[in-house]
């Protein structure tokens, strides 16, 4: 079996509105030689964290630190923007990986780590106002 022939099969056997493959859905697995796999799938690793890597440009601005799978592939699909004004806070990041539009449920996911960070900051913010009564001899109930 040819490392072509390995790619094609690894494509046909991807789902096309997830991405991944489910291994229930194999009902009888390819034999093949590990020395013909090596080589597909360092190809298939050298692409993990494509996606995440459109969020590069505002991680950095905004001081996050990111695993090496998302670093390795740069800031050139992101860009960030920061207005703050006397009225205005807003930070804008976005993310210019050309098939993000088409992966299923990207918006919601965006909004789920949205509302968990949110959460984080304001459980964060509760304990520093807590503490600072406390210091300031405030009393609590």
């Amino acid at each position: 079996m040819k490392l072509a022939d390995l790619a094609e099969i690894h494509k046909r056997l991807r789902d096309a509105r997830t991405g991944r493959i489910n291994p229930r859905n194999l009902k009888q697995p390819y034999p093949v030689d590990a020395s013909a796999l090596r080589p597909l799938k360092r190809d298939l690793l050298k692409r993990v964290g494509e996606l995440a890597a459109g969020w590069n440009a505002g991680a950095q601005k905004l001081g996050v630190k990111l695993p090496a799978w998302i670093l390795r592939h740069g800031s050139k699909r992101s860009s960030t923007a920061i207005i703050n004004t006397f009225r205005v806070f807003r930070i804008i990041l976005t993310n210019a990986v050309k098939y993000v539009t088409s992966v299923d449920a990207y918006d919601r996911r965006i909004q789920s780590a949205i509302n968990i960070q949110g959460r984080k900051m304001q459980r964060r913010a509760d304990f520093l106002l807590t503490r600072a009564l406390r210091q300031a001899g405030w009393k609590s109930r």
